[in-house]
């Protein structure tokens, strides 16, 4: 795997060293690194951004959770709705709450009296936990390899493409890891 830059520092004073000895500019708040991203907060007023390996800060956000299997939860402003967003760019549709995920699900309202649903780690809702959101969980997360998902799961083409994408994804970080 790609080597993150180490988070150090304390107390509103966190900065991340790079491969090279490089130290970062400081942050208020800042975590290690998930699927490639680090979440970070520049001053305690400012609002969240996710910092990529390059040192690239995203849009801030107001609220926000680290990378969780490929995917973050988002909130533009405290009166906006719930987002997720994934480590590729793409945004999800709106939802009214949601939970940060946990063992592979997001628990999702999609307006104020709306019915609680299950959203999986690959943006599936359904009103009942699935077994392609568990297969991908478990996937994601790193507990199995692709040949250990059953194969009748990739007649769905939307799982089917995720894998793939994930696949290229990963050999493509697998090939950089080689090069250094």
């Amino acid at each position: 795997m790609e080597k993150y830059p180490e988070l150090k520092g304390t107390e509103g004073q966190y900065y991340f060293v790079g491969q090279d000895g490089i130290e970062s500019e400081i942050f208020f708040f800042a975590d290690k690194y998930i699927n490639g991203y680090a979440l970070v907060k520049k001053t305690e007023e400012s609002g969240y951004c996710f910092r990529n390996i390059n040192g690239e800060l995203s849009e801030e956000y107001f609220e926000a959770q680290p990378y969780y299997c490929g995917t973050a939860l988002v909130r533009k402003n405290a009166k906006s709705a719930y987002n997720f967003l994934d480590i590729y760019g793409n945004v999800s549709d709106d939802f009214y709450s949601a939970s940060p995920y946990s063992e592979g699900y997001s628990t999702v309202k999609r307006e104020k009296n709306g019915k609680e649903l299950y959203r999986d780690v690959f943006g599936r809702v359904t009103e009942e936990k699935t077994e392609v959101g568990d297969y991908a969980y478990q996937y994601m997360s790193g507990k199995i390899k692709k040949y250990q998902i059953p194969r009748n799961l990739f007649f769905d083409e939307a799982f089917r493409l995720n894998i793939l994408a994930e696949e290229v994804r990963r050999s493509k970080e697998e090939r950089a890891d080689n090069t250094l």
